[in-house]
């Protein structure tokens, strides 16, 4: 089952591109182009999300003695889904 959802999103994204082909090559080109800087700053942005959130997690464990093993359940949730 995996394998044709794989080959259905494969096959709307060359469709998509077609079509972007089509309509404007020059802004299909601008689309190409910038999608490896959108995917650069998505991934910096994620890594900083990440330190930021753990942080906020380990704060709210010292200041509330009673949230500890639930706010420490909570950041043993989120380092293992990686």
């Amino acid at each position: 089952m995996p394998q044709a959802v794989l080959f259905e999103t494969e096959l709307v994204s060359v469709g998509c591109a077609v079509f972007m082909f089509k309509l404007s090559w020059r802004l299909s080109m601008v689309t190409v182009i910038g999608l490896p800087v959108v995917k650069l700053v998505t991934t910096l942005y994620g890594q900083y999300y990440k330190v930021v959130f753990i942080q906020i997690i380990f704060r709210q464990a010292l200041s509330l003695p009673f949230t500890r093993a639930t706010l420490f359940d909570v950041h043993l949730s989120v380092t293992h889904r990686k």
